[in-house]
């Protein structure tokens, strides 16, 4: 299970600083203690030497944290790139930053973020859905011949919530790549929540195989006429994706999103209890 490899990873991280700081020839750290008393049990390290550990594992367990990837459909003026920077407290949607993977897909990262996006950006689903459905098939059996954490995990499928209905392109497209990786379907810009009631109905007749319900978000707060709609949706995307993913990428996603911190503090606790 996850706890019982985050307790291996950190025990693992705690034995090899241990022997960064008293060389390669001891088994344990009760070795250590038994074999030079004086030196494990009173001399400290230098403020310097703990820095450079410290920083030195914090790059291995950076290394070993895993790496999550993510599709993200939906049509162009849609607000993926809001909800994507909303998520991650982070532009990783700005255009500078995109990469070509195919004439449909762009790949968007960020060195310091164990997260990375696959976004059909500024590709019109109703006029190329054949050629959206070949080129993310194409990646994700592409990205299936590396190692797990370089798989595509996850399609989360946006659709404005305030479009008047669900699109047979949209239906067809959640099909076809639902038979390769889990989808999904998120609501953007929801503020007419009977229009949103509608979408979901649709979806449900059409039996589209989607994890759970639609989640609905609004990324940023609105400002309509005097009253001002706060963000939601965002926490519950979050925990919906946690829960999807592949446990051996979890503590990625955890650790690039900046939504729901309790996630991180759990995962804080887990760490510093194991460690302890």
């Amino acid at each position: 299970g996850w706890t019982t490899r985050t307790g291996a990873d950190v025990a693992d991280s705690l034995a090899r600083a241990w022997r960064g700081v008293f060389g390669d020839n001891t088994d344990s750290i009760g070795a250590v203690a038994e074999e030079e008393p004086e030196r494990a049990g009173t001399e400290d390290l230098e403020a310097g030497d703990a820095s450079e550990l410290f920083n030195a594992e914090r790059r291995r367990e950076m290394e070993r944290l895993g790496h999550a990837n993510i599709l993200i459909i939906g049509q162009t003026g849609v607000g993926k790139s809001t909800l994507i920077n909303a998520v991650f407290r982070k532009p990783l949607a700005q255009a500078s930053m995109g990469r070509p993977v195919t004439k449909v897909i762009e790949r968007f990262e960020d060195p310091d973020v164990p997260v990375t996006l696959y976004d059909s950006r500024g590709v019109e689903l109703g006029d190329s859905k054949d050629r959206v459905i070949k080129d993310f098939k194409r990646t994700i059996a592409k990205s299936r011949k590396a190692r797990l954490e370089d798989h595509i995990h996850l399609l989360w499928y946006c659709m404005d919530a305030g479009q008047t209905r669900v699109q047979d392109y949209d239906l067809e497209i959640i099909a076809a790549l639902a038979e390769e990786v889990p989808v999904l379907v998120v609501f953007t810009q929801t503020i007419d929540h009977e229009r949103a009631d509608a979408l979901e109905k649709t979806l449900a007749e059409a039996e589209a195989r989607v994890e759970g319900r639609p989640i609905r978000t609004l990324a940023t707060a609105r400002r309509i006429g005097s009253q001002t709609l706060e963000p939601v949706g965002l926490d519950e995307l979050v925990r919906a994706t946690n829960d999807v993913l592949p446990e051996a990428v979890k503590r990625a996603f955890i650790n690039a999103q900046g939504v729901v911190l309790d996630l991180k503090v759990d995962y804080s606790h887990l760490v510093v209890v194991t460690a302890t």
